[in-house]
């Protein structure tokens, strides 16, 4: 049910947005150097680690990428408690789009819910990350739990109880992009 009603989210504000204006600024370039990985890495490093920018906040994405290309914003009813409100708030950036949720109790923080990227600027792993090809993605994570021509979907991430996918977008067999989903409640 939930992960059907944050699809359904996600949609409206992907149409929602339409048309981005092009950025003019990326912002500062997330810190790579020492931080990228040669070593061997698992579907559960990956998940857990291999994003490089490390928001979990409107505040935090505009603090490490600048001003979005845009923002699109949605509100739906809070599973908890119809009385109180969230709001859903879709930050685009050229390469990346995050999808963070407020909830509509006082004091209320963000969750970080779901981070695509379309750039290997933001990830650890670049080998394993944009233009990639599909059998060298499954050769060092394993076998996905779902396979096809347009996605690599695999369940390894810091919980692996609650469907956290790590999914990899595909396009004649190489990665177009890479998303990074949590858990909210």
């Amino acid at each position: 049910m939930r992960a059907a009603t944050t699809l359904a989210v996600a949609c409206t504000l992907l149409a929602a947005c339409g048309k981005r204006t092009p950025q003019l600024a990326l912002g500062p370039e997330p810190a790579r150097g020492a931080v990228l990985a040669a070593e061997p890495v698992d579907c559960h490093a990956y998940a857990e680690r291999g994003l490089l920018v490390q928001a979990e906040s409107r505040e935090a994405f505009r603090a490490a990428l600048g001003e979005p290309d845009s923002v699109a914003t949605v509100t739906v009813p809070n599973r908890h408690d119809p009385a109180v409100v969230d709001t859903v708030v879709a930050l685009y950036y050229t390469d990346l789009t995050a999808i963070v949720w407020k909830p509509g109790y006082p004091e209320a923080r963000d969750l970080l819910e779901h981070v695509e990227v379309r750039s290997n600027r933001y990830l650890r792993w670049p080998s394993l990350g944009i233009g990639a090809r599909a059998r060298d993605i499954i050769a060092a994570l394993g076998q996905p739990v779902e396979e096809s021509p347009a996605r690599l979907v695999y369940h390894c991430g810091p919980s692996e109880a609650v469907d956290e996918p790590l999914v990899f977008g595909l396009r004649a067999g190489r990665v177009r992009s890479v998303a990074f989903n949590r858990y909210v409640d």
